[in-house]
């Protein structure tokens, strides 16, 4: 005798799974079960207790205070600013290990995805290495031509690679080179390079620091979807000042926000490359600061040699007519370029750099 038709939810339920289990006797049906059981699996192992999460070791500096080992980031910039020469200047210090004009860098091996401008590259690395007086380090590895960021097969072959040759920081320049025929306005394109970027992060504890652009209006930060922006964490921004170029970490997740860098092109070799503009005498005017002289002023007026208060800076400054928002935001940017400085936390201010203590 023919067996009865199935309803619906008979149906279903043997496709599921939840039929009772003579149905599957015979092999003639595969539950799907299974499947939900070891994907719950894998689901419990990822999730932790209030102490197993409070008790994970804290991110670990790659360049202190800038970018944390295994993370995404993004340097980005108005176009012929400079980007890639501040991309080049960071790979080689990380490549080598040595300190970046002032902070700590971590040693590891650099990917450089150069995705445009490749005939200039030979001309800027000797010009870095003319003014660094370095050797070619080992570890700085240059991957010639644009890697696609959203192939799933082509970020299985750049994770083998990065596996391989143990890479800790990859720089794709630019990140829109890098996503061949995406819509940078999609928040589903540039939704996918951020997972694909993240999931190698979670699989190599590789770092990624992304070359990008400004959109046509600068004070509305990258070019895009905001998918990359909410995504990152920390983004390195390029601005034009004075004569040079400035570099600050304008969003940072969990660091107070580091000093900024300033920088300008030095012409070596037969290229050029980013040098520390406080090391090179460059004048306020030069360093973008021409809007603090009355501000330096104050302060040379009422320094001893044992310094000042910022109480008294303050007030000489007041009484040149400056606000005291105007005197915060100038103190700091004088500090940050090394013009004023303090000898302790708290302590009086003197004019010019910190000096450098003496070897034993």
């Amino acid at each position: 005798m023919a067996d009865a038709p199935l309803t619906a939810e008979e149906r279903i339920d043997r496709a599921t799974g939840q039929a009772d289990p003579e149905v599957y006797q015979g092999g003639k049906v595969v539950p799907l079960k299974s499947d939900v059981d070891g994907a719950l699996a894998d689901f419990e192992a990822r999730v932790l207790t209030t102490e197993q999460l409070m008790n994970l070791p804290p991110p670990v500096p790659l360049v202190k205070g800038w970018i944390d080992q295994g993370t995404l980031n993004v340097l980005y910039g108005p176009p012929k600013l400079g980007k890639s020469f501040v991309a080049i200047d960071l790979a080689f210090h990380i490549a080598t290990g040595s300190w970046w004009y002032g902070t700590e860098v971590v040693k590891t091996n650099v990917l450089y995805l150069i995705g445009e401008g490749k005939p200039y590259y030979r001309d800027r690395l000797k010009a870095w290495l003319e003014l660094n007086r370095g050797a070619t380090p080992e570890g700085l590895h240059w991957f010639d031509g644009a890697s696609n960021l959203l192939d799933p097969f082509n970020m299985s072959v750049l994770q083998a690679y990065i596996e391989k040759h143990n890479i800790g920081l990859v720089i794709p320049d630019t990140l829109a080179k890098c996503m061949p025929g995406a819509e940078e306005n999609s928040s589903k394109d540039m939704g996918i390079v951020v997972d694909h970027m993240t999931h190698i992060s979670r699989a190599t504890d590789v770092t990624w620091l992304a070359v990008h652009h400004t959109g046509k209006d600068q004070t509305k930060g990258l070019r895009g979807s905001s998918a990359l922006l909410g995504a990152v964490d920390s983004s390195l921004k390029l601005h034009q000042s004075g004569s040079g170029m400035r570099l600050n970490a304008e969003d940072q997740r969990g660091h107070e926000q580091p000093s900024d860098k300033f920088f300008k092109l030095k012409s070596a070799s037969e290229g050029a490359a980013i040098v520390d503009m406080n090391r090179e005498g460059s004048s306020l005017e030069d360093l973008g600061l021409d809007k603090c002289e009355p501000t330096l002023k104050a302060l040379l007026q009422v320094e001893t040699e044992f310094g000042a208060t910022a109480t008294e800076w303050k007030r000489q400054a007041a009484e040149k007519g400056i606000a005291e928002a105007t005197f915060d935001r100038h103190k700091k940017a004088l500090a940050d370029m090394r013009q004023v400085h303090q000898l302790s936390y708290r302590g009086k201010w003197f004019s010019g750099p910190k000096p450098v203590p003496e070897d034993d």
